[in-house]
């Protein structure tokens, strides 16, 4: 019995064999092998993503957008508004604007598969944080960015624009009075052309440095937070150069931020992860932080 793997080869050797005769009557050059296509993009424009699913989807859209213009190429349909495959390129490009912005912030979440790269997921652990993520809208996830200082603010201007640049030739039907318009390939193209550069210009100013603590201070609140109460909790998180680190209870929804120098100077020297402490909660800069007892 074949394996899948003998399969999906099988397939891929029958199908270049088809589009390289089918290229040669047509004088195109098809996209011959999804999967190298594929890891392309993967090393050139997202190699900072840790790979999953997330990267590999975006990815398997930039390949889309390929043999979207490829069938252009072939069957010279006009690119406008009343055309199903001007709408499918624009959409696709939207929907890797809104998945970038995802993927960036679930980065941290991310565990690699070992054996399949397409396979990395989210870890269970965080998949109520990850839900938060998901839902947020665009422009939300953009401050995010911003706030955690992933990407510079001239890149997330220009990442800002070319979406509603997206959303705005999509919707320029819906305008009253307007007429449709036609979009030349040429045109299209320059449109791509600059969010391939955008994407080559993220890949070496992204710095992805938030951590999935900072997603949950941003996501979940504490609800009713007991200013007295003094609860119980362990270290999970603890930078002893900056002094900073995260302590869980099971009495709290998240983890609490702390800081050494709030903590009692006798105990300064034995913060390290793993060590039970008792404290409470202030309002400090941060929102909700943890004060050692």
């Amino acid at each position: 019995m074949e394996s899948a793997s003998d399969i999906i080869n099988d397939l891929n050797r029958k199908f270049q064999i088809f589009a390289g005769k089918f290229s040669k009557q047509f004088h195109l050059q098809i996209p011959k092998n999804t999967l190298n296509t594929v890891q392309f993009y993967r090393d050139t424009y997202f190699p900072y993503l840790k790979n999953s699913v997330y990267k590999s989807n975006i990815c398997y859209l930039m390949q889309l957008i390929d043999y979207q213009i490829w069938l252009y190429k072939v069957f010279k349909p006009a690119l406008s508004l009343e055309n199903a495959l001007f709408y499918q390129l624009l959409i696709t490009m939207g929907i890797i604007s809104e998945a970038l912005g995802t993927a960036i912030l679930l980065n941290p979440l991310v565990e690699e598969n070992t054996k399949d790269v397409s396979l990395g997921k989210v870890n269970e652990r965080y998949q109520a944080l990850h839900d938060r993520v998901v839902k947020n809208q665009f422009q939300n996830n953009i401050k995010l960015i911003a706030k955690f200082q992933l990407l510079e603010p001239p890149l997330l201007d220009t990442f800002t624009r070319i979406r509603v640049d997206i959303r705005n030739m999509i919707h320029i039907q819906n305008w009253e009075g307007r007429l449709y318009q036609q979009l030349s390939l040429e045109k299209f193209s320059a449109h791509l052309e600059e969010f391939r550069l955008f994407l080559g210009d993220v890949k070496s100013a992204v710095a992805l440095r938030h951590t999935p603590e900072d997603l949950a201070m941003e996501f979940f609140e504490i609800p009713d937070p007991d200013f007295q109460k003094i609860y119980r909790g362990t270290i999970v998180q603890f930078d002893p150069v900056k002094g900073f680190g995260f302590i869980k209870s099971d009495a709290l929804p998240r983890s609490i931020y702390f800081h050494r120098s709030k903590s009692p100077a006798a105990e300064k020297d034995n913060l390290q992860i793993g060590r039970e402490s008792a404290f409470k909660l202030i309002e400090g800069k941060k929102g909700i932080e943890a004060v050692l007892e």
